[in-house]
Parts: structure tokens; C-alpha cells; sequence
């Protein structure tokens, strides 16, 4: 019993680290937004375009002239994920620019990070340098 609550105490450890990353990129795109009066949707979908929904777009801010897709990664699948959204969105023609803030980019093989830099716009290694995508933003005016 002791061996199982203390397998317990590890897997909910896990669980809430993970948890933690997606809240704090809430918090920190909600700041970022609010600071530079801009609109802001979490879990976006194109409707017209994606009917099924399956392609959903973690952070959407839209921009005077830009609109923005933020993908909050911490693992290699939700970083496949983002590609293949990414490829969808070119494939649809919609204009956007792709974004990337990882949880930890180091913890993101190889392979999937090289395929993330061939469709993405920006990469943000993680929220510690969110900086710099405040800095991208103001590129973009």
C-alpha cells in the first residue's frame, strides 16, 4: 500500500507540472493581449474551414494586420500537432503566422523540432523568454 500511494503522489507530481505550463501560457498570453489591447481566443477553430474541428489553435491574437497562432508545446505530439495544424492552415490559405512557446524546447526531439522550424514563424524555448515574443509582436506593427 505504502509503494502504491507513493506511485500516486509521483503520477499526480506529473500531471500537475504539465498543468501548470498550459495555465501559465494562458496567464502569460492574457497579460501580453491586455497589455498591447489586442483580442485574444484560446482553443480557436477556423469554422469555416475546419468543420470537423480538429485542428485547433491553442492561442489566437489577432493583430491589426496579423493574425497570430500561438501553439503551447511540451511534448513531441502536441508538436506534430501543430505542424500538421500549420500545413492545414497554408493548405486553406488562410494568412497567419505561427508561433511555437514551449514548455521546455529541449525536451522536443530532433527531428520534429527541424520539421516545427520549416512550417513555423517564431520559436519561443519557453515562458521564461516570452520577452521575446513581446519583442516579435512589436515587430510586426
Amino acid at each position: 500500500q505504502c509503494l502504491l500511494k507513493i506511485a500516486d503522489i509521483s503520477f499526480l507530481e506529473r500531471d500537475r507540472v504539465k498543468s501548470t505550463f498550459f495555465e501559465d501560457f494562458r496567464e502569460t498570453m492574457n497579460k501580453i493581449a491586455k497589455k498591447r489591447k489586442l483580442e485574444i481566443h484560446f482553443n480557436y477553430q477556423i469554422k469555416e474551414k475546419d468543420k470537423r474541428e480538429i485542428y485547433p489553435i491553442d492561442c489566437y491574437l489577432k493583430m491589426k494586420k496579423e493574425n497570430i497562432f500561438v501553439f503551447a508545446i511540451h511534448n513531441d505530439d502536441k508538436c506534430k500537432n501543430a505542424i500538421i495544424s500549420m500545413l492545414m492552415f497554408e493548405k486553406w490559405d488562410v494568412d497567419f503566422k505561427g508561433v511555437g512557446i514551449f514548455q521546455d524546447q529541449t525536451d522536443i526531439g530532433r527531428k520534429v523540432l527541424a520539421q516545427f522550424s520549416d512550417v513555423s514563424e517564431k520559436q519561443i524555448s519557453s515562458l521564461d523568454n516570452v520577452d521575446r515574443f513581446e519583442k516579435y509582436l512589436e515587430s510586426l506593427n
